[in-house]
């Protein structure tokens, strides 16, 4: 039967905090500035509904940024470029064996060109399903029958996932995947492929 193995990118290959605290002690930017707007504008961002610097523009002076919306997401998008290189090397190792391996994250289109390009995602992984790009964010349903569809006519039959969040993991299994919670690379060392 052949698989895929799919990684959430926040939480599993990225391990960084997120960037509100850095942008609070490099910039003096107060993180709770910033919740509003991840809890009511960012998701359609994230679905690609809504351009992110579109949603930024207004936003930023009135939260004391005074540089450009492009700097501002160059600080973001850098201030989470940690992928862990543990994982990143078991990836590898994977590909080599001839798996197929597949990225599945909430994204916006900006940080997503970002990973694709600057981190490396367009090659490090055969497929990356993103948000923005699918119409849904995880945990909706249609999100995983989209990325399904998609493996199906790779010829994948069997779905390893590994994500960080439970209601994502509880979806994919409800689509057929076997889900997986991610906590440390342990999870996926541990895990009988």
């Amino acid at each position: 039967m052949k698989a895929a193995i799919v990684f959430d990118a926040d939480g599993v290959v990225i391990r960084s905090k997120p960037f509100t605290a850095e942008l609070q002690r490099v910039h003096g930017v107060p993180a709770s500035s910033l919740e509003e707007f991840f809890a009511t504008t960012f998701p359609a961002c994230i679905t690609g509904k809504m351009a992110l610097k579109d949603a930024l523009e207004d936003l930023l002076p009135s939260i004391g940024w005074s540089g450009t919306t492009e700097s501002f997401l160059q600080f973001w998008f850098e201030a989470e470029n940690k992928p862990d290189p543990d994982l990143i090397q078991e990836i590898h190792s994977l590909r080599r064996e001839g798996t197929t391996v597949c990225l599945a994250t909430n994204q916006e289109r900006h940080r997503l060109a970002f990973m694709r390009n600057e981190m490396g995602f367009s090659t490090l992984f055969d497929q990356i399903f993103a948000s923005c790009e699918l119409g849904y964010a995880k945990p909706d349903e249609s999100f995983y029958t989209l990325a399904t569809a998609a493996l199906h006519v790779e010829g994948i039959e069997r779905i390893v996932f590994f994500d960080d969040k439970e209601a994502n993991v509880g979806a994919a299994r409800q689509a057929g995947w076997e889900g997986n919670l991610y906590s440390s690379i342990d999870d996926f060392r541990n895990f009988n492929l």
